[in-house]
């Protein structure tokens, strides 16, 4: 009897021999698969999370302020309700404050023009607006020696008007501060004073007189001849909207700018000086402000004739801190106290650029003398 046969059948054997490679195969990559998770580094949440760029605080340079900003304001469309100004409203840190018995009454040298009234049945309301830049507002500039510069308010030219109106008991008279410092009205590398709030509000005061100060910045960055034709348009403008007002134009003082404000006032000389006054002159005679409402007023002479008085000079604490209007920064009031307590009877270098106390007192008796 022959054996049973139990050889497999190849079709058979193939087909494990493939399931046993297979379940190997699978079983390989299970193993890599795994090593791999192990192996591999896992990103943490702080490396997903958006990273933060922290922005480095800008430092402060000491700078004269009245250098010019760096961009224009924009032109403010709003009409602007006149707010009446005659005094400073801010508490000066001294505890004195600024008197005006001291303000001089000096007249002018030469005779005065005949005064510009307002003629009969003038519907311009009992107010004097001032138009200028630093000069007007009040501001001066000093160097603090060995320690760098500060910008300090004083009382503006408003004041000292107010207070010469009240001297000849003229109580009625309201006095607008329309001034903007480090502006100009034809010089391209100062902010324009045309495009300021203050512009906008002298447009709607409608006062019996506008007073015009000579605009300091003009005379670094502008030309003689552009300067007098702002000046037209400046009045022009003022005298459309108020044409039974009358408006004062002052040309330009003699300046003795010290060596650190050639910063900022590198155009004060003399020779400029008398350039800008003789296209002002030229203006007034039969050009640009040659209207009917204007009255040109020279104050050079009147103040030229008070030296470098009526200039900002050397000045002392106390002298300083009187006349303060505005309390200083923290930065520059501690640069102050700093120096003082290290120099009890030291003195600030003034600009010579900006007026004085007794050169705003002096400017604004030759101007309300014009105005009956």
């Amino acid at each position: 009897m022959q054996p049973t046969d139990r050889t497999i059948p190849r079709p058979l054997l193939i087909l494990t021999a493939l399931s046993l490679l297979t379940i190997a195969a699978a079983g390989a990559f299970l193993v890599v698969a795994i090593a791999a998770q192990t192996l591999l580094p896992q990103p943490t949440a702080a490396a997903l999370a958006p990273t933060e760029t922290q922005t480095p605080r800008p430092t402060s340079t000491q700078i004269p302020l009245a250098a010019p900003p760096a961009t224009e304001t924009a032109t403010s469309t709003a009409t602007a309700t006149p707010t009446d100004t005659p005094t400073p409203t801010h508490t000066p840190t001294a505890t004195q404050t600024p008197t005006e018995t001291p303000i001089p009454t000096a007249t002018p040298t030469s005779p005065p023009q005949a005064a510009a009234a307002p003629p009969q049945g003038s519907t311009a309301e009992r107010c004097t607006s001032v138009v200028g830049d630093s000069v007007a507002q009040g501001d001066a500039v000093f160097e603090v020696p060995g320690t760098g510069f500060v910008s300090v308010r004083f009382a503006p030219l408003g004041a000292y008007l107010a207070a010469q109106f009240r001297a000849r008991g003229d109580t009625g008279m309201r006095v607008f501060n329309r001034t903007e410092a480090a502006t100009a009205i034809s010089a391209p590398n100062h902010p324009s004073y045309f495009n300021t709030a203050a512009f906008a509000q002298l447009l709607a005061d409608n006062c019996a007189y506008t007073v015009i100060v000579p605009f300091i910045n003009d005379l670094s960055g502008g030309e003689a001849g552009s300067y007098a034709a702002a000046l037209g348009n400046l009045a022009s403008q003022v005298a459309g909207r108020n044409p039974n007002g009358r408006i004062l134009v002052a040309n330009f003082y003699p300046g003795a700018p010290a060596p650190f404000a050639l910063n900022f006032a590198g155009g004060f000389s003399n020779d400029r000086v008398a350039a800008f006054n003789a296209a002002i002159a030229a203006a007034c005679g039969g050009g640009a402000l040659a209207l009917p409402q204007v009255r040109c007023v020279d104050i050079s002479g009147a103040l030229g004739s008070m030296g470098t008085a009526h200039l900002i000079g050397n000045m002392s604490q106390s002298e300083v801190e009187v006349q303060l209007v505005v309390p200083p920064s923290p930065d520059q009031g501690g640069m102050l106290n700093a120096f003082w307590s290290s120099n009890p009877g030291g003195v600030l270098i003034g600009d010579g650029v900006h007026l004085s106390s007794s050169g705003k007192g002096t400017l604004a008796a030759i101007l309300v003398r014009q105005m009956p």
